[in-house]
């Protein structure tokens, strides 16, 4: 009888501990509204009890431009005393695939990219090279894509705007292995309605040495392009926001990998992170951090 009884209490106490271990071991069911069947590795949104203070307003100015196109480097050379002058201009170049003018030189990489296309064929595709996107809205041509002339004009009327929405980038690199992991966080500061927001990620790089047609005609073989779209974390076109998790101190995070080709250099690579109104075409806000920061 005493055996008896032992057994049943032991039989007791297993199933007890077996059940716990089912339930404390199930995997957590996603939050609503959060897509994972693409891009990231992990997603969670919450609401935060304090509201942070709302972040200044950066400003995109995406350079279209090509290795053939001999006005190219006057534009170049425009975004980089535009974003100098003011931190808060983050810059992109962007090679877009159907263009004749990116059409890599014999020998030489090519730096035009799916991405870039996506992003073209997207937004609006140009007329002509040198043009440029300020924050992908419309200039006084009524185009989104603009000549260079425009853009200062057009990031001084971008900054005169607050934006929602805070991001913030940290990256982590394993040197052995060449693997990136990117984590971002979207914290909303107001209250969005009828929102339709998408989060892009880009990884950039600089100080690439290539061949690009200069202004006098002539072929320059060292020429160094900055600000190079390689690819886009996520899809180039975005992912999707759920409108209804959108409102004042929503917290949206996400983590994704990314393996860094062996022909780019971490040293000289940049993690671009974009929130998008994907009606408007408009960048909402912008932030970028050295991947090795």
């Amino acid at each position: 009888m005493f055996k008896f009884e032992t057994m049943k209490k032991s039989l007791l106490l297993i199933g007890i501990f077996t059940f716990s271990v089912f339930l404390f071991s199930c995997d957590e069911e996603p939050p609503p509204g959060l897509d994972f069947s693409t891009g990231p590795e992990k997603d969670t949104n919450y609401l935060v009890e304090t509201i942070p203070t709302a972040q200044n307003k950066n400003v995109l100015i995406e350079d279209l431009t090509g290795v053939r196109c001999n006005n190219c480097p006057k534009a170049a050379v425009e975004a980089v005393r535009l974003s100098t002058d003011n931190p808060r201009i983050k810059v992109m170049a962007l090679y877009i695939k159907s263009s004749s003018f990116a059409k890599p030189y014999p020998g030489y990489e090519d730096l035009s990219t799916q991405a870039a296309e996506d992003i073209a064929q997207d937004t609006e595709l140009p007329s002509g090279l040198p043009n440029g996107y300020v924050d992908r809205v419309k200039g006084t041509s009524n185009n989104i894509a603009n000549s260079i002339d425009a853009w200062e004009a057009m990031t001084i009327s971008q900054f005169a705007k607050t934006t929602p929405v805070n991001i913030t980038i940290v990256s982590e690199v394993n040197e052995d292995t060449s693997a990136l992991r990117a984590k971002v966080e979207l914290v909303y500061t107001e209250d969005v309605v009828d929102a339709n927001h998408a989060l892009i990620i880009v990884l950039t790089e600089s100080y690439i040495k290539g061949k690009q047609k200069m202004p006098d005609g002539s072929d320059k073989s060292d020429y160094i392009h900055n600000h190079v779209l390689r690819t886009a974390l996520t899809s180039s076109l975005g992912k999707t926001i759920d409108a209804n998790i959108i409102e004042k101190g929503r917290l949206i995070f996400s983590v994704y990998n990314l393996d860094i080709e062996d022909n780019w250099s971490p040293k000289n690579c940049y993690l671009v992170a974009i929130v998008q109104d994907k009606t408007t075409k408009e960048i909402i806000h912008v932030q970028e951090i050295d991947v090795l920061n």
